[in-house]
């Protein structure tokens, strides 16, 4: 029921109900009576008509605010939006609204509805709209909720987008706000400052105490390849992203997204792929330098060296990463990163139906970190090379060489490339579907 008809019926209920009290009225009471009908009849016509004009006036508002508020697309940290307004529904009081764009590097298209048919008030309706409306556009804003994880480490949990506006005295003003999936990960207050915690790709870094292992396999293991000689080897304390760098993540900090599998469902929890060595360095080295981090390499070129003063991010060693995919200290001698059983552990060629799968959805190994086996191939830092025939401390590989090397195989592999030991190489230009990298950080990330 449209409101001007509310009124009157409501009015002409009221009058009914009042003549009714008399069962035989005097004709003084009559005139009062009818006098009181016709006043309440030109008082309900009165405020029909005001709605009717606080009808058009906001209207006209709405329409205004199509040069303010679809003027371009609203950009803030890894968001580019828009919001297209609907037309007036006179008879519902309702706009339709949509806000379209991407959230790193993903579609964003949410609709929804402002209705003020609830409020009797055309002056109350016509000023909240307004005020809306004819604020300024200044973009939109991504608030994290955190939990605190120790220290001055927090974990995201939750976040909202927000589109703001200023208002005509230049106060700041929250035109709309929905929920988002926050990104996956922890943050560091004390690496840079909160402002900041909108434009950082969360790394969910797990802690590794470093000592001495058994790098590669004896020589009776199954399907053991040759350059898997067994020798000594010592590494020093470090952190370990928990899951291979995602889709998500990768958008965030390099601005595109180049992985092969981004329209599979829960993309963004997929791995990022089609990644090359040179493109694993420059993601560190940016994402070291959002967080306010010395970044691990110089780069000229393709001359890639070590910065031996770097707190940031940079790519495992092939020791470190072996290391961290046997568990570490708590190394379990499984064959497999967590397990004996590669189903268990390994997204990989019997049973990935040929491609990458969200992290977290096998088992992990003794220290929480997933697919270490399967799912995509890692970029190490080392050239790859012959292994030492020396115990070593903290080895990097050769000084130079053709090819890079790759650990942990992929979606695509047979079970023998998914071993712990297993080792492969490439160029470090190669791009493909079956690569991705993880990420390692000073142990005091």
């Amino acid at each position: 029921m449209r409101f001007r008809d509310t009124v009157l019926l409501f009015i002409g209920l009221s009058v009914g109900a009042a003549a009714l009290v008399a069962e035989q009225p005097s004709a003084a009471q009559f005139r009062a009576a009818e006098e009181a009908r016709l006043a309440s009849e030109k008082s309900a016509q009165a405020a029909a008509t005001a709605m009717d004009t606080g009808d058009a006036d906001l209207k006209a508002v709405w329409d205004t605010a199509r040069s303010t508020l679809e003027d371009g697309v609203w950009t803030v940290g890894a968001a580019e939006l828009s919001l297209s307004l609907g037309d007036w529904d006179r008879n519902k009081k309702q706009w339709d609204l949509v806000v379209v764009g991407q959230y790193m590097g993903f579609p964003v298209n949410l609709q929804f509805t402002w209705n003020i048919a609830q409020t009797s008030d055309p002056k109350r309706a016509y000023d909240q709209v307004n005020a809306q409306v004819k604020a300024k556009a200044l973009g939109c804003r991504i608030i994290y909720h955190v939990s605190w994880r120790g220290g001055s480490q927090w974990r995201a949990e939750q976040a909202s987008l927000e589109l703001l506006g200023e208002d005509e005295v230049g106060k700041e003003m929250t035109l709309a706000s929905f929920q988002i999936d926050p990104m996956v990960g922890h943050y560091d207050f004390a690496a840079s400052s909160p402002d900041t915690i909108s434009k950082v790709a969360f790394i969910d870094l797990v802690s590794v105490r470093g000592g001495s292992f058994t790098m590669g396999s004896p020589k009776s293991q199954a399907d053991r390849r040759d350059d898997e000689v067994e020798h000594t080897v010592t590494v020093s304390d470090f952190s370990i992203g928990k899951t291979e760098v995602t889709q998500v993540q990768y958008q965030a900090v390099m601005g595109w997204n180049p992985s092969y599998f981004s329209r599979v469902d829960n993309a963004p929890r997929h791995p990022a792929e089609q990644v090359s060595w040179y493109d694993a360095i420059a993601f560190c080295n940016k994402l070291s330098a959002m967080a306010g981090l010395i970044p691990a390499y110089e780069i000229k070129g393709t001359t890639i060296s070590h910065v031996a003063t770097a707190t940031g991010y940079r790519l495992p060693t092939e020791a470190e990463w072996e290391y961290a995919a046997r568990g570490g200290a708590t190394a379990d001698g499984t064959l497999y990163a967590g397990s004996a059983s590669l189903d268990e552990a390994a997204w990989f060629y019997g049973n990935s139906d040929q491609w990458t799968h969200p992290f977290g959805q096998l088992k992990a190994n003794g220290l929480g970190l997933v697919d270490m086996s399967g799912n995509i191939w890692e970029w190490c830092y080392d050239w790859y090379g012959d292994y030492p025939t020396m115990a070593g401390v903290d080895p990097v590989g050769g000084t130079s060489g053709p090819y890079r090397t790759l650990r942990g195989g992929s979606w695509g592999s047979t079970a023998d490339y998914c071993t712990v030991s297993n080792r492969n190489y490439n160029y470090p230009n190669y791009r493909h579907y079956y690569v991705g990298f993880r990420v390692v950080a000073p142990a005091s990330l």
